[in-house]
């Protein structure tokens, strides 16, 4: 047992050889948590000749990572298979796999890692109308930036619109889907005149929004016989 303040993640690598030693053998197959999916705990695992199965947790999934292995999705390339429950599709997913290596001790270790991505379409339905509504209140405020009145700020320059602008789409975090057109001032125009100009911004989504599904996308890995998404 810790304290509250201390991660457990350490203590996995512990109550797996405790295992080890009270059944007497290695070989075992386990089903994790995200916090047993740690690189150290697979290793480890991998190293004894376990096997195992758990989700990953988000802060192992890069930003970077999660798009290399979307956009063969988004591109056609890679086919997706459908999940059902009692007849009724509820997620559609893929199936990859990872060589890893790692060393423990003076070990060299090698496993073929598989991985499951899979989205709920309910909970892509869920992230879409969220996003959809972050577009229009977006684009709503970005109008507002030209309207003009009292207190209302008036933009000197396209300099400071487009810094408003850019405020504005990120804080709705929509940064990817926008394409700024703003204007140029005029050179006949006095210096600090206002800027009127409305700032025209056009979303960008993917066609049926199937790139917001990525809020829904849950990553697990094993390393075990081939497991069936169905």
């Amino acid at each position: 047992m810790v304290s509250g303040e201390k991660a457990d993640d350490p203590l996995y690598i512990t109550a797996i050889d405790q295992v080890r030693q009270n059944v007497g053998r290695s070989g075992l197959f386990y089903v994790c948590d995200s916090k047993m999916m740690s690189m150290e705990t697979r290793l480890h695992l991998a190293a004894g000749g376990d096997t195992y199965l758990g989700p990953f947790p988000k802060v192992q999934i890069l930003e970077e990572a999660l798009t290399i292995l979307l956009e063969p999705v988004w591109s056609g390339e890679q086919p997706l298979e459908s999940v059902e429950r009692n007849g009724v599709k509820i997620a559609k997913g893929f199936e990859s796999s990872v060589l890893l290596k790692g060393k423990q001790g003076e070990k060299e270790v090698e496993w073929t890692e598989r991985r499951l991505s899979v989205c709920s379409l309910q909970h892509a339905k869920v992230a879409n109308q969220a996003f959809e509504e972050r577009l229009a209140q977006t684009e709503h405020e970005l109008s507002s930036l030209n309207e003009r009145g009292r207190g209302k700020e008036h933009f000197r320059n396209t300099k400071s619109l487009e810094q408003a602008a850019l405020a504005v789409i990120e804080k709705h975090k929509v940064t990817a889907r926008f394409q700024e057109h703003l204007p140029d001032h005029h050179p006949n125009c006095r210096p600090n005149s206002p800027v009127h100009h409305a700032t025209h911004c056009c979303s960008e989504a993917h066609p049926g929004n199937l790139r917001n599904a990525r809020f829904a996308l849950q990553l697990a890995s094993y390393q075990s016989p081939k497991l069936n998404l169905k």
